[in-house]
């Protein structure tokens, strides 16, 4: 039972993983990205609650389980630095969102590795 909840709890975050990336991929300029719609901030909330959980129910962590602090803080690097149009920010931004779908992206092939 509780392999499958891991399971569906990666497979979760890997949706809502591709989601943000998608969002933060289609960014043509810096307002997008620093202005975030609800459901964009909702999904980032998600994706950090279900971290939580998965923390939570599994024994031990392993080193991919902490990549996506450094995607998550270059997501939301564009809403914490107060400055003027940064191009540099966007890109920080759009290639940082790549970290968060690698860290349940790596957790989904070493949860079949285990098998």
């Amino acid at each position: 039972m509780k392999k499958v909840l891991q399971f569906l709890l990666i497979i979760l975050s890997i949706l809502l993983a591709l989601y943000i990336n998608f969002f933060y991929l289609q960014a043509k300029d810096f307002e997008t990205v620093r202005n975030l719609p609800q459901p964009i901030l909702t999904a980032i909330i998600g994706f950090l609650a279900i971290q939580l959980i998965k923390r939570s129910i599994k024994k031990s962590n392993a080193w991919y389980d902490w990549i996506y602090y450094a995607g998550l803080i270059g997501i939301l690097s564009p809403l914490l630095l107060v400055t003027s149009t940064a191009d540099w920010l966007l890109q920080l931004a759009k290639y940082s969102a790549l970290f968060i779908l690698l860290s349940p992206s790596l957790e989904l092939f070493f949860h079949f590795k285990e098998k």
